[in-house]
């Protein structure tokens, strides 16, 4: 067999490492590391494989983890055999190791180099790892580092609330390439290296005037084009604002001018902290840019965040409705929506979909431009856990003044069992009998594709009573989506066909969603197996 499709075989050979949890690498983060070491009993096997595995130093460039015992013996190896390649390195080392000898790592070969492109760095568990990594950085320079994430151990504030540990020392001239930056778990002091990061996670910190620390960073990143902040809160902030009168939490009721510094940033996404900090951080990173995305998930406590007047205005695509994590069944799926214009995207979740869709009933002229409306998930109006009457009518108030609106998209595609068979429903629409005047809906899409473990045949019965009622007389056009593993009543096509001008079957292997503009995400940035909605990930 040739010697280039036997290195082929052998490069599918490693298993991706991925983060146990979410406190070991924020989700947003994509490490493209791999368990390389599932090499090394190849390269024992025989004369011939060993000279296969030895003669391609790609094969050698992702190092993870081992036994702490082994970490310089590995560190050496890797670097000999990857031949100066630039390495990818994992250490997720909080996993149950209380000392661990990163002087192997440090050293990595006495007569090589040893050039890093990716370093992630997992839960440090002590402080002579830190000197370790610490002195990796100063005395080290990495000038092909582009990648870096540190996530500190969980819980690490000292009897004086403050973080046993602070950023390390980079020095922005040992790290000249420094482009994507994860921090987690620590204080944030150092800015320096700031300057030339084009992407930055914050994730689980708690210290005094956050807000000061956060501004002060982002006047440093000229160049950012993404921003995740997850899980940031002030040490001494109180769940809810306190009254007008000044405090030492003034930033609570301060609307601070955006800086210029963050004119370039492209994907903002701020998770879990309360509304007033992130009202404080959108005022700071949201200017004139034009193709940007903002994301607010589980946004706590009033009020909600202030965003921009015009940021939803000119919305040409809208959805509404659950969105799935679909790399973990278990997570309650959240209600949000998905705004669309030429030049901006908002998403919003919220875990009640009162709060999600809260951000429509201030911006009603942002309705006016809508074509295209995606109610995704959503449960029929007749199942007994249907939709709260207060969600129900603040829907149907804002689909009626969606005066430019021509498709309505009913989208199910997951399986919940509050929801019963979530079967589609027109319910939401305006009833021509009651709104006058109503859009001018006229295209009707149904996308039904559960996954293969839950497929439940899709029921008509109830949509073809609403349409039987007179009540959606406006719908002229119907396409129907299912996989091909699905089957409908072929008397109810028959029916359906009576109800409509047109109708269109379309046999899909994927679940439709809404098309999202390029600049909403990186996808060369995802790993391959990803298979991670979008309000979870950004880059």
């Amino acid at each position: 067999m040739p010697t280039e499709l036997l290195q082929n075989i052998m490069a599918f050979i490693p298993d991706a490492e991925e983060a146990p949890s979410s406190n070991v690498l924020p989700p947003i983060w994509h490490a493209a590391v791999y368990n390389t070491a599932m090499l090394i009993p190849i390269s024992q096997t025989c004369r011939r494989l060993r000279q296969v595995a030895l003669g391609c130093p790609t094969l050698w460039t992702s190092l993870t983890d081992g036994p702490p015992a082994r970490a310089r013996e590995r560190a050496r190896m890797f670097a000999q055999r990857s031949r100066l390649a630039p390495l990818k390195v994992y250490l997720p080392i909080g996993r149950g190791v209380h000392e661990y000898d990163l002087t192997g790592i440090v050293e990595g070969s006495p007569s090589l180099p040893w050039p890093i492109q990716e370093l992630h760095v997992a839960d440090l568990p002590s402080r002579n790892t830190i000197e370790d990594l610490e002195l990796m950085f100063t005395t080290r320079p990495q000038p092909l580092l582009e990648s870096l994430s540190v996530q500190f151990c969980d819980n690490p504030l000292n009897r004086e609330d403050q973080y046993h540990f602070g950023v390390p020392g980079l020095a922005p001239e040992h790290f000249p390439r420094l482009q994507r930056l994860s921090l987690g778990s620590c204080d944030l002091v150092n800015k320096d290296i700031m300057a030339s990061l084009t992407h930055l996670a914050l994730h689980s910190i708690t210290v005094y005037q956050v807000h000061k620390k956060i501004e002060s960073i982002l006047s440093a990143c000229h160049v950012l084009e993404s921003l995740h902040l997850e899980q940031i809160e002030d040490l001494f902030s109180p769940p809810e604002p306190p009254p007008e009168e000044v405090t030492v939490h003034e930033f609570y009721h301060q609307t601070p001018a955006a800086l210029r510094s963050c004119r370039g940033l492209r994907r903002v996404a701020l998770l879990n902290m309360y509304g007033y900090l992130a009202s404080f951080i959108v005022s700071l990173v949201l200017s004139d840019q034009r193709g940007l995305a903002l994301q607010l998930h589980d946004i706590r406590t009033s009020p909600n965040p202030a965003v921009p007047d015009d940021l939803l205005i000119g919305t040409s695509q809208l959805a509404i409705g659950n969105y799935l994590y679909r790399r973990n069944s278990h997570r309650p799926s959240p209600w949000g929506i998905t705004a669309l214009t030429r030049e901006r995207t908002f998403r919003a979740t919220a875990t009640v979909l009162e709060d999600a869709i809260a951000p429509l009933g201030g911006y009603e002229q942002a309705l006016t431009s809508v074509h295209e409306l995606w109610l995704v998930d959503l449960p029929p109006g007749y199942e007994e856990d249907t939709l709260p009457e207060d969600a129900a009518l603040m829907l149907k108030t804002a689909i009626a003044s969606m005066s430019a609106l021509e498709t309505v998209v009913l989208a199910n595609h997951i399986q919940l069992t509050e929801m019963g068979t979530a079967c589609p429903s027109l319910h939401l629409l305006p009833d021509i009998r009651e709104a006058v005047p109503w859009p001018p809906i006229s295209t009707l899409r149904i996308v039904y594709a559960y996954t293969h473990a839950l497929a439940p045949p899709l029921d008509l019965t109830a949509i073809l009573e609403e349409l039987a009622s007179g009540a959606y007389d406006y719908l002229e056009h119907l396409v129907l989506e299912i996989p091909p593993s699905f089957r409908i009543d072929a008397g109810d096509i028959e029916r359906l066909r009576g109800n409509f001008k047109t109708v269109e079957m379309r046999v899909i292997d994927e679940m439709p969603e809404i098309a999202l503009p390029a600049y909403c995400v990186e996808p060369a940035a995802w790993p391959g197996n990803a298979r991670e909605s979008w309000p979870c990930r950004l880059w």
